[in-house]
């Protein structure tokens, strides 16, 4: 284990001294709570109500490095000197609670993918890989350059973690799949896509924050076998250039939204064997997000196993907390009703038919 990560007493972490009050995160969640390029009171007032002493990291999410990189109209970019910004991060640590922020990219010449699955697979995978091929090397180089700026800006901000989004089909990701990926420059697959030299980049502006990196352990290409050694391969390596946590989920935007949605057939803790193959071969928290309703399996896993929670703390802002102080008939479970998911809507917006607040 490495000297910057310590388990503590009621299964709390120290990671580069910052306490994690727990082992539970609310996941980045894209609200479209937003108004002329910044978060609103609603936002706000989200994230401060998912914050508590029960409550590791609380991550504002995803957050585009650069105007002509966000997923939708209401995907935010950073703006210095902004107290809108500055009230969202006090409120999320006012009790403890770790603020991040996932920084991300969606760069593709076709819009967002609206619906839940593409009807030729094959035909996306060749344009995205001539896409890839296509673009100049300075184009990438602005891309990781505004990563490195965006940081810069939240670190400025008082983020205590910084999540680099490496899933779910986002910019990053396509350079770390083999069959997308066909470069031969020093964005290369056989380079990791030049993600080692981004997060030794990030770390050279601080040791005092955490850097954190969200993969897709599966994508859907390939074989799940097949890709999950690649995947875990590539994991083992870029924890060297200077990760402190390791944040995995599965699937890609552009081709299905059904590994990164699980549904409650596909079962509890969808990913979680993942999560505990890469305990035997890295040494920082690895967090594992999909099918989280029940924390009470959880409680006494491996102690640097952590857990991604979104769509229960979308339905009951408490969730966590009542789930680890017994009060579990009080919970506001979450029903699937999928208003949540409202990009695949042709909504604008967050909303949640069992929560009171967001049901509009």
């Amino acid at each position: 284990m490495t000297g910057s990560l310590r388990v503590l007493k009621n299964n709390q972490l120290m990671i580069r001294g910052k306490k994690l009050n727990s082992r539970f995160f609310f996941a980045p969640v894209n609200t479209g709570f937003t108004e002329n390029n910044l978060p609103t009171e609603k936002l706000i007032d989200f994230h401060q109500e998912r914050s508590s002493s029960y409550m590791g990291i609380n991550y504002v999410g995803n957050i585009a490095v650069g105007e002509q990189y966000k997923s939708n109209g209401g995907t935010l970019t950073l703006q210095p000197n902004t107290p809108e910004w500055k009230s969202l991060v006090n409120n999320i640590k006012y009790d403890g609670c770790l603020s991040g922020i996932q920084l991300a990219c969606r760069y593709y010449k076709n819009d967002a993918q609206r619906s839940w699955r593409v009807e030729n697979k094959t035909l996306t995978i060749h344009k995205l890989r001539e896409f890839i091929s296509s673009l100049e090397k300075k184009q990438i180089d602005k891309i990781f350059k505004s990563f490195i700026e965006s940081a810069q800006t939240a670190l400025v901000y008082g983020f205590d973690v910084i999540q680099i989004h490496a899933a779910h089909g986002y910019f990053l990701s396509l350079l770390l799949n083999e069959k997308i990926n066909t470069r031969k420059d020093q964005y290369s697959i056989d380079n990791h896509g030049g993600l080692f030299q981004l997060i030794q980049d990030l770390r050279s502006l601080s040791s005092e924050y955490l850097i954190d990196m969200r993969f897709s352990c599966i994508e859907g290409i390939s074989n799940d076998n097949h890709e999950w050694a690649m995947r875990k391969s590539q994991i083992m390596t870029l924890e060297q250039a200077g990760l402190d946590i390791i944040s995995l989920s599965a699937g890609m935007y552009d081709l299905s939204r059904k590994l990164i949605y699980p549904s409650k057939n596909d079962g509890y803790g969808v990913y979680i064997n993942f999560a505990k193959e890469l305990l035997d071969c890295t040494d920082v928290a690895i967090n594992v997000s999909g099918n989280f309703w029940n924390l009470s399996p959880l409680i006494d896993a491996e102690e640097r196993l952590t857990f991604g929670v979104c769509r229960p703390l979308i339905a009951d802002p408490d969730f966590v907390k009542k789930s680890l102080t017994g009060d579990l008939n009080n919970i506001n479970h979450c029903n699937r009703s999928g208003y949540c998911h409202y990009f695949t809507q042709g909504k604008s917006y967050l909303s949640c038919k069992v929560n009171p607040k967001l049901n509009h």
